[in-house]
């Protein structure tokens, strides 16, 4: 709009601080990505946990590995550099300096689906206007998309920089390096095996809740663990001190504060050190809290686990098809719905599908080449019955434009579809019952209008005039109700031709002012509007939004009608100062058969005007949207392509 910037508002987007915003206001749908209102709910819910996460946390997702961050990991691309470019850039070409050095760990996570640990990490990245030695401690983990496959990478990583440095420079100098520790926020241990006594810093000993000013037991620093991780680290402890086992120690458990009661998630890392017969002497080590980290992993594994869940219970089946091996990937349920095995190849599933609706689907596909999207519905035999099923998916492409992967979800409508079958035939035979009457009553009420104006009886022609204004209005009802019928069976014509959209406006402003006469319709139309349209359907379009616009708005006399040429399309707005719509309602009014209840007010109708206004408009090729205050009035505007 004007080329200013927008700001996507979907819930799980918010907050985030500056990353959240431009990630809001950020153009996904020039990446392969797409709207964020597409993305898988993995991709949704890794997103959000990151956004509002305080941990540094850096995300690449997809074929393209595009690239996402929060607050917390944006200081570490300096003032000037990569930031804000990185976001939702490829990370091939947001990293060229360093990505012979990171492009192997993703690989190695990427086959092996198993995460990796790096600390102290050197990896030159270019930030504050030149190439700078910086230094990470981070970890790689898989995260798996909607279909339990590899969907991207997510890094929670600190930078070290400043402490790799300070112990390079301060290691001649037990109090430097002691302040250097302090420095990185880790807790450090000395053990003694002999005496089974450590001494330690003071952050470990405000972790453990230890009260020694030197020397404490062993067993009181175990006995602040949870019970659960007790015998795991003793064990752990009692295998380093073990000359066979290398001496090495890296375990992950939670301490409780004994006053405060809080809990603290540690990684500690240490060594034991031997004499020449072989017996631990000493075992050292640094501690750091890693709470943040770990149940944001607990908190997206949760999400995930919610996620398949949810698939589980809206019943849906699930696949893959993979274009390069031309493999198919089919959930259970899938299977289940097209009566087929758990081995059924790819060929085997279209066996089952409708002779007639091959064409339906080879559309889609077709389609979905082009728009990345496969959506379609289909009838299916299973077990000599004929079911319905709709099928809704994305198809992914290599960088060349290559197709890689489809996959999709698939649902059984055949409940739903024999119910829209039951409400048609219905609307059918109701239409069709009543329009002979209604068509023999305005016959019979021309031929008394025409014999009482000869007779001069002026009441009673004012009355029947009156008879057939109702008749009309329920003559368009039942037309209404049949075009809802072709709609939903996907039988309405469109006969397209070139024509002056502002011409037309002003045509229809003047005809439905010429009925309803209680409100002034002020037209604004831009000259040489053309477009290429069914000219009948949108007069029918600009008739129902006129004529709801008076019916709402009783107490007022204006109704404003504008029509803007703005780049590629034509918008033609219409505006009401009456009851206004709740903001909740802004989309439901489209929906078939919704009529919004007011406090003071009834307005008659079926709820049918708005739906066929926007399905037409939809169906050629526009878009159609509300704008609304409670009490202050409505403008509901369309837009349709310039014809060029």
């Amino acid at each position: 709009m004007d080329g200013a910037t927008q700001e996507i508002n979907y819930a799980f987007l918010q907050n985030g601080g500056e990353m959240g915003l431009l990630t809001r206001q950020y153009n996904w749908a020039a990446t392969a990505l797409g709207e964020p209102g597409s993305w898988p709910q993995s991709l949704k819910t890794i997103v959000s946990v990151i956004l509002n996460s305080r941990f540094p946390m850096f995300l690449w997702w997809g074929e393209d590995m595009v690239q996402f961050y929060n607050d917390a990991y944006r200081p570490s691309l300096g003032n000037e550099g990569k930031h804000p470019g990185a976001l939702g850039q490829k990370g091939v070409e947001c990293w060229p300096e360093i990505w012979p050095v990171i492009k192997p760990l993703i690989d190695q996570v990427k086959e092996n689906g198993e995460s990796t640990w790096q600390e102290d990490q050197l990896i030159p990245i270019y930030r504050n206007g030149k190439l700078e030695d910086v230094y990470w401690t981070f970890s790689y983990s898989p995260v798996k998309d909607d279909e339990d496959k590899h969907g991207g990478i997510l890094v929670v990583c600190v930078e070290t920089t400043q402490k790799v440095l300070n112990t390079q420079a301060l290691m001649e100098s037990e109090d430097q390096l002691r302040f250097a520790i302090d420095a990185t926020d880790l807790g450090t241990w000395d053990y003694n095996p002999s005496t089974n006594k450590f001494i330690a810093n003071q952050r470990l000993k405000d972790w453990f809740g230890l009260t020694s000013l030197h020397e404490t037991e062993l067993t009181e620093a175990i006995n602040a663990m949870i019970p659960a991780d007790r015998q795991r680290v003793t064990a752990a402890i009692a295998r380093s001190l073990d000359y066979s086992s290398g001496g090495y120690y890296d375990e992950e458990f939670t301490i409780v504060h004994p006053g405060t009661h809080k809990e603290t998630i540690v990684r500690a890392r240490g060594r034991a050190w031997f004499n020449e017969e072989k017996l631990a002497f000493r075992f050292n080590g640094t501690l750091q809290d890693v709470t943040e980290q770990v149940l944001s992993h607990r908190k997206l594994e949760l999400e995930e686990e919610r996620t398949r869940l949810a698939v589980e219970a809206a019943d849906l089946g699930m696949f893959m098809l993979d274009y390069v091996t031309d493999e198919l990937q089919s959930s259970k349920r899938l299977n289940e719905i097209f009566g087929l095995a758990d081995s059924t190849t790819h060929p085997g599933f279209l066996e089952v599908i409708h002779p007639d609706d091959l064409p339906v689907r080879a559309a889609a596909f077709e389609a979905a080449f082009k728009t990345g999207i496969i959506r379609y519905e289909a009838r299916i035999f299973v077990k000599d019955a004929i079911r319905w099923i709709k099928v809704n998916g994305k198809l992914y492409k290599d960088a060349q434009g290559k197709p890689l992967k489809m996959m999709g979800l698939v649902q059984d409508i055949t409940e739903q579809k024999e119910m829209e079958q039951y409400k048609d035939n219905f609307i059918k035979l109701v239409s069709h019952e009543l329009k002979t009457p209604l068509t023999s009553m305005l016959g019979y009420s021309e031929m008394l209008s025409e014999k009482f104006r000869s007779a001069e009886d002026n009441e009673a022609a004012f009355f029947l005039s009156r008879v057939k204004n109702q008749v009309l209005k329920l003559n368009y009802i039942v037309q209404d109700l049949l075009d809802v019928t072709r709609i939903e069976g996907d039988k309405i014509k469109f006969r397209e031709e070139s024509f002056d959209l502002g011409s037309l406006i002003t045509q229809i402003a003047g005809e439905v002012h010429a009925i309803h006469n209680t409100h002034r319709i002020s037209v604004n139309v831009d000259p040489d509007s053309h477009i290429y349209a069914d000219k009948e359907r949108i007069s029918q379009v600009l008739t129902n939004l006129l004529t709801n616009a008076i019916k709402y708005s009783p107490d007022a006399t204006q109704v404003n009608v504008t029509c803007k040429l703005q780049q590629d399309e034509v918008i033609c707005s219409v505006q009401d100062f009456g009851i206004g719509i709740a903001p909740g309602n802004f989309t439901r009014i489209f929906e078939l058969f919704f009529q919004e209840h007011h406090e003071s007010r009834r307005y008659p109708g079926l709820g049918i005007g708005l739906y066929l206004s926007a399905e037409i408009i939809r169906r050629q090729h526009g878009r159609i949207w509300v704008e609304s205050e409670l009490d202050k009035g409505t403008t509901i505007s369309f837009s349709l392509p310039v014809m060029r």
